[in-house]
């Protein structure tokens, strides 16, 4: 096994065809769509090692694609049949002058697959200067079993496929002519021959780097939660077992996960996979990847010799921006909030990588938003905006894509729109915005209808009402499903804010966003709370329902400070849990309460006291340990303490408003899609902000305004 990988997924040499010449591949004898591992080969004999060696490659559902036993990349990106995307490589550095073996693991795991992974026939795809075609060989992988996930194992829901279980002593099937399973060529050709519509890849590939493991079975403690590929290096006697437990954290006898770094008289439980030897000496690697920082590597019969590495893997998040301050902690919850986003990002962003891997609306575009200030990389946050701006069910923008099983939640479907909004402040190309418009704009017209006008809020809505965990059961603010959510509708008049500003021809989204927030705050703000409740039954009153008032300006600027005021002392009020914390901490920064962030810190210290290393998902559930929702601490350091901001669309008029709070100092660096900003600052006003090249600023700190120029400025 390598410890490197193809880390370039394209090649310009290699010219893009309409039809191409290689077909997709499958083996003669399956049946469908039932899990299975097979392995595809093909011997090629070269006079002399070639200068170029160009190939495209894509798998339904999934490859690792191998050349003279070296693993040259795995793929392909995550997406959907109608955008199904494909790798171009270069294999001229593996490629050797003499006889060369081309090889492609490809799986499917059926109706085990992850709910992310859509598929419609295993199949195997490659073009170029080699193509697929009835030269190659494949053959069944006996020996690959897929176990369904038993989520009495785990705290709650669960959908990232199967556990992997391998018996190396099945003799593998023979070798067999491919057969043809459709032709293959890009997307936009008529006629289309396949239900693959194909792609090029629009993500760079994953990180693939080598780490090392330990040679004891037993409890392994990684010291940090990752994402990557187990590998087993072993040998035993034939009929020997090996079995793989994946924990993020362990157990006490409560079930409760408590401080992680505390490993005495608890168990771990979780995901499994398992390795059946054949007496030799053996590599196993996982085909797909798992989340841990807890490995339990227990052995059944007698085992000589036993070593456990993974491969760590991600997306190549490369973050430039740093955060420290007078408070050692900020420095390594930082990291931590780094680590968090690291894990969350692989071919799309993900909301958790240990129990689903999927790309929710909601949770994207706070992961977003995090993106775009720590690192100059957006093709991402390009990518999930494509996917979801194109993922409309109807009248619906679904909640979570791509998947095979459809979600709508109302509330993610505006903060999609919101998304779209947030793309253009920070990057500024309404060009590439404007293939949303049509959809967006559907959906918000389609909502429009369902405000009812006795009330002025919505009526009752389908679906999932899904707006924060705070709200019990599943997440819901009373009323959304049943009608007169005040709530649910100040989430659509963000939207309608948002979609306004984005496109200025629809007048009637301002218009409709100006005349719900007027009537709500006449027919229902409540004086004796001096608050908006819920909804119009005034059924309860929460701090979701105020933060989101500020935002979309529904109360009057000369109320904002004496609303997010009681917002932070009312214990009666339903709390924001991590997620929403995003939305509390934006309104306290537009409120002039940027000072009291810090304050509201408390569940991250707590978190950070416990040994998390990356964020969780909440604390109510207490399921996930790493939710990238929860990154929000980190968009306010560089946001609200050190105070940077776009000041216009595409950021190159910068705003730096710090917040130091109860700080002595604050410093750190925050991504510009020009360069890198940095700032210095202490609680008298000392420091240094430095501006990338083509942009200016304003500094506002205390008594302190100067204008800023690209380069060095100094204060005092």
């Amino acid at each position: 096994m390598t410890n490197k990988i193809r880390t370039r997924a394209t090649n310009p040499s290699l010219p893009l065809t309409p039809h191409w010449q290689g077909y997709w591949i499958t083996h003669p004898d399956l049946l469908g769509n039932e899990p299975i591992l097979l392995r595809y080969q093909k011997k090629i004999v070269l006079k002399i090692k070639p200068q170029k060696f160009d190939v495209r490659v894509s798998a339904d559902s999934r490859y690792k694609l191998f050349v003279n036993g070296k693993i040259v990349t795995f793929g392909p990106q995550r997406s959907d049949l109608d955008h199904y995307k494909y790798e171009t490589l270069s294999l001229a550095d593996e490629i050797s002058e003499g006889e060369n073996l081309i090889e492609a693991l490809v799986w499917n795991f059926g109706s085990l697959n992850p709910v992310g992974e859509l598929s419609w026939h295993t199949a195997y795809l490659m073009d170029g200067d080699l193509i697929t075609d009835e030269n190659w060989e494949v053959r069944i992988e006996n020996g690959f079993k897929a176990i369904p996930l038993n989520e009495n194992k785990v705290k709650g829901y669960i959908c990232v496929g199967p556990e992997e279980s391998f018996d190396s002593r099945a003799t593998p099937g023979e070798w067999k002519k491919p057969i043809y399973w459709g032709m293959a060529s890009s997307r936009g050709v008529y006629p289309q021959k396949s239900r693959w519509y194909l792609e090029a890849r629009n993500i760079p590939l994953m990180r693939y780097e080598f780490r090392k493991g330990t040679e004891q079975p037993g409890l392994y403690d990684n010291k940090i939660l990752v994402t990557g590929f187990p590998t087993l290096h072993i040998q035993g006697e034939s009929g020997a077992e090996v079995k793989l437990t994946y924990a993020e954290g362990l157990l006490n006898t409560e079930k409760r996960k408590g401080n992680r770094n505390e490993i005495e008289a608890k168990t771990c439980s979780g995901n499994e996979d398992y390795f059946i030897l054949n007496g030799e000496e053996q590599t196993f690697q996982t085909l797909w990847w798992r989340t841990f920082r807890f490995v339990d590597i227990q052995t059944k019969g007698k085992v000589q010799k036993l070593s456990f590495d993974y491969f760590e893997t991600g997306y190549p998040l490369n973050p430039v921006a740093v955060f420290s301050s007078a408070d050692e902690r900020h420095a390594k919850m930082f990291e931590i909030g780094l680590r968090t986003q690291r894990l969350c990002c692989g071919e799309t962003y993900f909301d958790c990588p240990y129990y689903e891997q999927l790309q929710y609306a909601g949770d994207t575009r706070i992961q977003m938003i995090h993106s775009y200030l720590i690192s100059q990389d957006d093709r991402l946050a390009r990518n999930a905006l494509t996917q979801m701006g194109h993922a409309m069910l109807g009248n619906y923008l679904q909640s979570r894509y791509p998947g095979i099983e459809t979600q709508i939640i109302p509330s993610f479907s505006f903060f999609l729109i919101c998304s779209f909004y947030d793309y253009y402040w920070y990057r500024g190309d309404l060009d590439f915005l404007r293939q949303f418009f049509l959809n967006a704009g559907h959906c918000l017209d389609f909502y429009g209808e369902q405000i009812d006008s006795r009330t002025g809020v919505f009526g009752p809505l389908e679906f999932w009402n899904f707006v924060d965990w705070g709200f019990q059961p599943r997440g819901i603010p009373p009323s959304a499903a049943s009608g007169g959510s005040i709530l649910s509708t100040l989430i659509y008049i963000l939207a309608l804010k948002a979609m306004s500003a984005l496109d200025p021809g629809r007048s009637n989204f301002k218009k409709r966003a100006t005349e719900l927030s007027k009537s709500i705050f006449k027919r229902y703000f409540d004086k004796n709370k001096g608050l908006l409740p819920d909804d119009i039954q005034k059924t309860s009153f929460s701090q979701h329902t105020q933060i989101l008032a500020v935002l979309a300006d529904v109360y009057p600027r000369a109320m904002w400070k004496q609303v997010m005021e009681k917002v932070l002392s009312d214990s009666a009020l339903i709390q924001c849990t991590f997620y929403f914390h995003y939305y509390l901490f934006r309104a306290l920064k537009k409120t002039g309460l940027g000072h009291l962030f810090l304050s509201r810190l408390g569940p991250w210290y707590t978190m950070y006291e416990n040994g998390l290393t990356t964020w969780a998902e909440d604390w109510v559930r207490q399921r996930s340990d790493c939710h990238a929702w929860s990154v929000s601490p980190n968009i306010e350091f560089l946001s609200t303490v050190l105070g940077i901001e776009p000041a216009c669309p595409g950021f190159d008029l910068i705003e730096i408003r710090p917040e130091l709070g109860p700080l002595k100092w604050a410093a750190g660096k925050v991504a510009h899609p020009k360069g890198i900003i940095s700032i210095e600052i202490d609680e008298e006003g000392n420091g240094q902000v430095i501006l990338p090249r083509g942009t200016r600023g304003h500094f506002h700190f205390k008594n302190i305004k100067k204008k800023l120029r690209p380069g060095i400025n100094k204060f005092r």
